[in-house]
């Protein structure tokens, strides 16, 4: 499953944790990736390492935290973590988006508060 950290994806695995009925595989079977941006609200990131990664331990959910290696395609992915027992997200990644933004030139808007 591929996991944004957000309300969505995070809403699915747990009603997959809590209501086996609702997937058809067993939990061993299921790998969660993440695609690190380095651009994640630290809040995010907390709530995240304190909820949802010690339900992956006591599932044995295997996590994969990925990142883009570079600025071009060749460099290829770096993986930052691949665990049955995650106990933290490498939320920094290795190229981030700021970079790739900032190599474009381009700024990203935000349109308020994040809550």
């Amino acid at each position: 499953m591929s996991n944004g950290l957000g309300v969505e994806s995070t809403a699915i695995l747990l009603r997959w944790i809590n209501e086996p009925e609702t997937r058809g595989f067993a939990l061993e079977d299921l790998i969660v990736i993440t695609a690190m941006t380095g651009q994640e609200w630290p809040d995010t990131v907390d709530k995240f390492e304190r909820y949802m990664l010690p339900l992956f331990r006591m599932q044995n959910i295997r996590f994969v935290q990925v990142a883009r290696a570079g600025h071009l395609e060749r460099d290829g992915i770096a993986v930052l973590d691949d665990s049955l027992e995650p106990h933290k997200l490498f939320a920094k990644g290795a190229y981030t988006l700021a970079q790739e933004l900032q190599s474009a030139g381009t700024v990203p808007q935000f349109g308020g508060e994040h809550r």
